[in-house]
């Protein structure tokens, strides 16, 4: 999601496709109906089992919350990856096209296998006061961006969310 705060704050967004958004959907909706589910189920069984132990209410309560932190952990990655989608669709559609100068890159070691790149850009384009943004990018395509460098961009005037065009490195012939 949007990592901006305020409203006209600059924010860098990573655009989603509709098969990745929709994965996404499916995924917070289960994990919603489902952790809703079982904890209505909790509920339901305080009400019409025996509980004969305080075991057995610590263990009651126990699982109903932990359904409910399923529930809600799924209504989260619904509605972010909604909003993500629907400012991806109003950049594609209101968006205009910008050009980002890195002013520096940091490559930052990164956990597992993605490096992490600490970016600061300085964004230009017409419909819109230039506005400067750090953020910290990972994942492919950003490799070998170094300070100088001007990357293509979009960026929504009416709210300064912009995106940064991944580059392609060419990979080495095989010999």
């Amino acid at each position: 999601m949007p990592t901006g705060d305020r409203a006209g704050e600059p924010t860098l967004l990573d655009p989603k496709n509709p098969v990745v958004a929709g994965f996404a959907y499916l995924f917070g909706l289960v994990l919603l109906v489902g952790g809703a589910g079982a904890a209505v189920f909790c509920v339901v069984s305080a009400f019409t089992q025996d509980m004969e132990s305080t075991g057995d209410w610590i263990l009651l309560a126990a699982t109903f919350l932990a359904t409910l932190l399923v529930a809600v952990m799924g209504y989260r990655v619904f509605t972010s990856y909604r909003a993500d989608r629907a400012q991806t669709i109003a950049l594609a559609d209101h968006g205009v096209d910008a050009e980002a100068l890195v002013l520096s890159a940091v490559l930052l070691p990164g956990r597992d296998t993605d490096d992490v790149l600490d970016i600061h850009v300085r964004v230009t384009g017409s419909g819109f006061e230039d506005f400067e943004a750090a953020q910290k990018l990972t994942g492919d395509g950003f490799e070998g961006i170094v300070e100088g460098a001007v990357l293509p961009a979009r960026v929504n005037p009416s709210n300064l969310v912009f995106s940064l065009k991944r580059l392609r490195t060419p990979r080495a012939a095989r010999p």
